[in-house]
């Protein structure tokens, strides 16, 4: 009997060896060239194409990939969803964000329906000149899905982890927008407003420096006239009494 669960214990320890060693791995600035890929690894996954229809041309099953060790950086112009990678189960990076999204003009969701582990440094989801927040409707909807999903709070229905949860994903969020081109007039009429503001302070402390000095002289003046007033009427009573 001891024999028997050695002889299983040790075919499982095999096994796995065996579909461990089996994985594909692949780097991830030239995935794209291998039919199978479990793991993207060494670098971070370069999945930037100029249209979703140049998705069709690569060799890779997507539907392949399950690990991706360092990251992954999107943009595809055209992108109004993302679903390429339904099997991916963790995505993470230590030296950045381990999802990059840039210059989507019309994303509108996000899918990753087995991702189960997600973590980046300093933050985990990085938009970068792109409208998802601004165009989703779904937005809060699939950020709360990969949160609960990926970060796995103990009970969100507790106010308190409602407000990590909001706490959370406001610092592991970030967004980089550019601004809109009226903000350039808005800055610029501000700091007009802010140099006349100032001109006219300056202009108005020089005044008021020289309404201070003009009295200041009259009351030198005003002094000097009573003090000669009083030596001449000194010297009248001298007069008087020689």
């Amino acid at each position: 009997m001891l024999k028997s669960i050695k002889f299983v214990t040790i075919f499982q320890i095999l096994l796995n060896f065996l579909l461990v060693r089996a994985e594909i791995y692949c780097n991830g600035d030239n995935w794209m060239d291998q039919p199978i890929c479990n793991v993207i690894q060494n670098s971070v996954m370069n999945f930037k194409f100029n249209s979703v229809k140049d998705l069709k041309n690569i060799k890779t099953d997507l539907s392949s990939i399950h690990h991706i060790q360092n990251g992954i950086e999107i943009e595809i112009p055209d992108l109004i969803v993302f679903e390429f990678l339904p099997n991916v189960t963790s995505i993470r990076n230590k030296d950045g964000p381990a999802i990059k999204f840039s210059n989507h003009q019309h994303f509108k969701q996000i899918k990753f329906p087995n991702l189960q582990n997600l973590s980046g440094y300093p933050i985990h989801i990085f938009f970068e000149d792109d409208q998802y927040l601004k165009l989703s409707s779904k937005r809060g909807e699939d950020l709360a899905e990969i949160y609960l999903r990926t970060q796995k709070p103990e009970d969100p229905q507790k106010c308190s982890e409602v407000f990590n949860f909001i706490d959370v994903w406001y610092h592991d969020i970030h967004v980089k927008m550019p601004l809109p081109q009226y903000y350039f007039y808005v800055v610029i009429g501000i700091c007009i407003v802010l140099f006349l503001m100032l001109v006219g302070i300056g202009y108005r402390t020089c005044e008021v420096y020289e309404l201070w000095q003009e009295a200041i002289k009259e009351a030198a003046a005003a002094s000097d006239e009573e003090n000669f007033a009083n030596v001449l009427s000194i010297e009248a009573e001298e007069t008087e009494e020689k």
